[in-house]
């Protein structure tokens, strides 16, 4: 009886942990969404930075939250930039949350060829790349954010990969252009 009281305030921090992370599932779709639509519009567009201003107020749009895909860096996805996003694909486990800090978020720009539905794809690009100009027919771009969570409960980090938890938005859309 003396560990009901335990496992049911581990089982309730848990649950809001969950909760936390689906509440801002929509935040990131709204981010993909964003720098997706930019990208489907104009291979000229910036979509590093539409995603990082669709984000909610209360994330920030600095290299601390951002990482190496903060605005003016490596991978911002400026017009003149030929990258675009994390080249290891926002990988959980990758270099990119590594090597960059402490950020929880991350994107990256992606795109392939298709024969039928945009979300059949046949061989990714390199992830962290720009959509060509002058494409060929059947290029889909492909828009991922994920984002990187501590859970609230320290007894719940030796579960998890690398003691956080992740959450991610992968769009597909065809360029317009």
């Amino acid at each position: 009886m003396a560990l009901v009281g335990p496992l049911l305030v581990l089982l309730a921090i848990g649950g809001m942990d969950l909760g936390r992370v689906n509440a801002d599932s929509t935040t990131l779709a709204s981010e993909a969404r964003g720098g997706l639509r930019a990208g489907v519009v104009s291979v000229a567009a910036d979509m590093g930075n539409v995603i990082r201003l669709e984000a909610d107020p209360n994330i920030p749009n600095t290299a601390a939250t951002w990482g190496a895909a903060a605005p003016g860096s490596v991978e911002d996805c400026s017009i003149t930039a030929t990258s675009c996003g994390d080249p290891g694909g926002c990988a959980i486990g990758s270099a990119f949350w590594t090597t960059a800090g402490t950020p929880i978020r991350c994107f990256s720009v992606n795109y392939c060829t298709s024969s039928g539905s945009p979300k059949t794809c046949g061989a990714l690009s390199t992830w962290g790349t720009h959509l060509p100009a002058g494409h060929a027919a059947g290029v889909v771009l492909v828009v991922k954010v994920v984002a990187r969570y501590r859970p609230l409960s320290a007894m719940l980090q030796p579960f998890l990969s690398g003691g956080y938890m992740y959450s991610q938005q992968t769009l597909y859309g065809a360029p317009l252009y």
